[in-house]
């Protein structure tokens, strides 16, 4: 399929790509979701608003469903699986954390108005996001889980770890909230990496 349209004054123009309009629908899902919260917003909304057809839509998601998720996936969940990696990971060390935390929150931070959006949305239990971002809490919680038993041989509750990156996340929403000033930003690392150390260290005893 040629990326080249023909305008009707005959000038040639280029068709924008796969990656660059999933980017166009993206922001301006974002930007209905963000006022209007997504359980309001229909995928023809989100085609008027970043003004593509809906064949294109379907194009680059399969449903509103996929688009939220794709959404979590990029702006937090990757950056939770990386604290989660147990076969790089070490709790317990004061300086893997440190480094662990502040290139994670950096990177959520950078993609802050959806990672507000994903906190605000997933109070709502009746919402996509609720069970999107359920779904990957768990995962990350049983990878820290596996790695817990393979270094310690033994591990913290499901609920009391996953208690833990939901702390994490109303801490990094709060900076956000904050203003995201230098400080806000430092509090918020601080005390993610307090309460991974405090969680963690305990199971050297």
């Amino acid at each position: 399929m040629s990326n080249t349209v023909v305008l009707k004054d005959g000038r040639a123009k280029k068709r924008p790509g796969l990656e660059e309009q999933r980017r166009i629908i993206l922001e301006g899902a974002v930007e209905l979701f963000s006022s209007q919260g997504s359980r309001a917003v229909s995928i023809s909304d989100i085609c008027k608003h970043a003004n593509v057809s809906r064949h294109t839509y379907y194009r680059c998601y399969a449903d509103k469903g996929e688009l939220i998720t794709w959404l979590y996936q990029t702006s937090v969940n990757d950056n939770m699986e990386a604290i989660g990696n147990w076969t790089d990971l070490d709790y317990i060390d004061p300086q893997w954390l440190h480094r662990a935390v502040d290139n994670s929150v950096d990177t959520i931070l950078a993609q802050h108005h959806i990672a507000q959006f994903l906190f605000i949305e997933s109070s709502d239990p009746n919402s996509y996001a609720h069970a999107v971002i359920n779904d990957a809490l768990d995962g990350v919680v049983e990878t820290m889980r596996a790695w817990c038993e393979h270094r310690h041989g033994k591990a913290p509750s499901k609920p009391f770890l996953k208690s833990l990156l939901v702390a994490s996340q109303w801490l990094v929403h709060n900076a956000i909230q904050s203003g995201m000033d230098k400080q806000a930003i430092a509090e918020a690392k601080q005390a993610v990496e307090q309460l991974f150390y405090g969680a963690f260290s305990t199971l050297e005893k």
